[in-house]
């Protein structure tokens, strides 16, 4: 059972001196049984040069998650399997093209354990891009990670409560999102952190909440285990 994570954003919209970033999305999960990379961001320029100055490691992933077939989200892919030949990369139903030589794409359609307590919501239909995100089991609770939530933030976050329980955390992109949507995902989630796509506004919003509100950028790194509320531990030295 995992009991312990951290999570380390490798790319953000959100610049940080002294690291590379673009448009895009990557973040590292380490848990005390795996290392996942969630999305591998724009480049491997960037990948490469930002495991390297916030001194991570890129080899010895246990495998990787691709949210969806977007290029700012599966572009840094070549670095990863330059560091990790023959790993497996989770990806959508339909996405493996996105997936290098020296990498194995396993599609997931429906919702799959991937890892001991890493799950696949499976994929999502929806326009203009079909999507997956990820749950993370943290002892009694669970970690919602998305890429863009193309599918609507709100609707990944009630369907995450209706199959799996409350959802303690979500963090990634939620693309802008309607009132609607961010309202639902408020009141799914107890703490929130939207990066890369969810836009000003909900970013905005977002810190009305106080305390239940994370603020995340390129080299962020969170720290989780038990019943505690997730600590921001650095940005790490940026140099």
């Amino acid at each position: 059972m995992v009991s312990r994570l951290t999570l380390t954003v490798i790319n953000d919209n959100s610049p940080a001196h002294g690291l590379l970033n673009d448009w895009g999305w990557s973040l590292l999960v380490e848990s005390d049984r795996w290392r996942c990379l969630f999305d591998a961001g724009p480049s491997p320029e960037i990948l490469e040069n930002n495991f390297r100055a916030l001194n991570l490691k890129l080899e010895g992933l246990s495998f990787a998650f691709l949210s969806h077939p977007h290029h700012d989200h599966y572009g840094g892919l070549p670095a990863v399997a330059k560091a990790n030949p023959g790993m497996k990369v989770y990806v959508p139903a339909g996405a493996a093209r996105c997936v290098p030589e020296g990498l194995k794409a396993v599609e997931v359609e429906g919702i799959e354990e991937v890892a001991e307590d890493f799950w696949s919501t499976g994929t999502f239909r929806s326009s203009p891009v079909d999507e997956q995100s990820a749950v993370v089991k943290l002892g009694g609770k669970n970690v919602l990670l998305v890429g863009c939530s193309h599918p609507g933030i709100g609707r990944i976050a009630e369907f995450v409560g209706s199959r799996f329980g409350d959802v303690f955390f979500v963090i990634g992109g939620f693309h802008q999102p309607s009132e609607e949507q961010l309202r639902k995902a408020f009141s799914a989630a107890m703490y929130v952190a939207p990066a890369h796509c969810s836009g000003d506004e909900a970013k905005k919003r977002a810190r009305e909440l106080g305390e239940r509100y994370v603020e995340v950028r390129t080299g962020t790194s969170i720290a989780m285990e038990g019943d505690e509320k997730p600590t921001v531990i650095r940005p790490r030295a940026y140099g």
